[in-house]
């Protein structure tokens, strides 16, 4: 349940039943869709817009625009909200053009308010709206108050754009090792034999098997000491002193919502968090392993893909880690056809490059890559990708619409730079 407060505006010289019916008509579609609402009066002038009082405690704020003759209003109300302000528009009563004009009159003001459009005729596009909208909604509620544990890390504080922000803990390698060796057999062999009901091992023992899931159920251990929603490794310093990889750690955490980041990388971290809600498939963390410009294609390529991103009915293979040849690393068949963004963020911190394609194939099965391979064709030209990317990384999202990610940018205050051009 996503919870919202919603400000409806209306001009007066439009009668009440009018405005009244298309209100009634956007709650009855919001509850259907999932939403608790807290509803304001009616506001049908300048000085009753002055004396709206918003909880600061309102994750988002809809400005229903009922009718024409508003964008004034709603522009001096969108002004009075801390967190997200979000112009809700729908297909008459000229909705559309006053809530296009709210948003360029607030802008002036130095607010920067969110859209959203329900065409009430178009039960389709009322639930792919809305489902984007809570989606950003809910993604701005849990940027505002973020932990983070790093494996091998130091203590800091990120920013993640003007709204939120990320406290990271540094933990000691030894602390979470200790705390691995510590875990009791019963959810050892629990999380084992869940595992084994969705994979198979190749090059892998149970040994191995038991050995990685200890450290995923160290990893968790710690995070809700700490509460703590993601864990970040050093992998490699990890590899290197114990010889267990996190890729499965990674892989688990991330299918069941919580977040794992491999490499400590904190640009990586922050795109999971602005896009995680989008799709029901959790997002995969993707090295650019190579591209083709011929196909305009890309492979990308990973260790840590979550269980729950494979394709329906198809076993992960458990495999060795790609580098080290040790532990456990995850070989997992993506769904065919489906249509992604890619998404990485300036090491800065502040800018989100994004682009759009189609996976195209995927357990490629190539011996000197990552064990995760899947195969990405752009729908724009993959040297403009290459070119302007800024980082190796690349998020792998089951979404089709990266407009709604530019929406989340927007919110938070991080720019939005698409790559792919049409």
């Amino acid at each position: 349940m996503i919870e919202v407060d919603l400000i409806p505006v209306a001009s007066p010289i439009h009668q009440e039943n009018y405005w009244r019916k298309k209100l009634d008509a956007i709650i009855h579609l919001m509850l259907k869709h999932g939403f608790k609402i807290n509803l304001y009066g009616c506001i049908k002038s300048a000085e009753e817009a002055e004396k709206v009082e918003i909880s600061p405690d309102a994750n988002a704020v809809l400005i229903g625009v009922l009718t024409g003759g508003t964008s004034s209003i709603a522009a001096r109300i969108a002004t009075k909200i801390e967190k997200a302000a979000i112009i809700l528009a729908h297909n008459s009563g000229n909705s559309l053009p006053s809530a296009i004009e709210a948003r360029e009159k607030a802008k002036l003001l130095g607010v920067h308010p969110d859209m959203a459009y329900l065409n009430l005729e178009k039960p389709n596009q009322v639930a792919n709206e809305l489902r984007n909208l809570k989606a950003i909604i809910k993604t701005i509620h849990e940027i505002t108050s973020l932990k983070a544990i790093d494996v091998g890390g130091k203590n800091r504080t990120l920013n993640i754009g003007a709204k939120g922000k990320l406290e990271i803990i540094g933990l000691d390698e030894e602390a979470m090792e200790n705390t691995r060796r510590r875990v009791n057999k019963e959810s050892i062999n629990k999380v084992l034999n869940k595992v084994l009901e969705q994979a198979e091992l190749h090059e892998v023992s149970v040994s191995d098997l038991k050995e990685s899931v200890k450290l995923y159920l160290a990893a968790k251990q710690l995070m809700n000491k700490n509460n703590a929603k993601i864990v970040m490794f050093n992998c490699f310093k990890y590899i290197e002193k114990y010889g267990i990889t996190p890729c499965l750690t990674v892989s688990l955490l991330n299918s069941e919502g919580l977040i794992g980041i491999c490499e400590s990388d904190e640009a990586m971290t922050i795109s999971y968090v602005l896009s995680k809600n989008l799709s029901a498939i959790p997002p995969i963390i993707c090295n650019t392993s190579s591209f083709n410009p011929a196909e305009n294609t890309l492979i990308l390529a990973h260790c840590t893909a979550p269980l729950k991103s494979s394709e329906n009915g198809k076993k992960i293979k458990l495999v060795k880690h790609f580098e080290s040849q040790k532990s456990v690393s995850l070989d997992v068949k993506t769904p065919i056809n489906t249509e992604v963004i890619l998404l990485s963020l300036s090491r800065e911190l502040g800018t989100l490059h994004a682009a759009e394609g189609v996976i195209i194939d995927s357990s490629i099965g190539l011996e000197d890559m990552c064990r995760t391979q899947i195969k990405v064709k752009l729908k724009g030209d993959v040297w403009r990708f290459i070119d302007n990317t800024p980082s190796n990384h690349q998020l792998l999202v089951f979404h089709d619409n990266y407009r709604a990610v530019k929406r989340i940018a927007k919110l938070v205050g991080i720019k939005f730079s698409s790559i792919h051009f049409q």
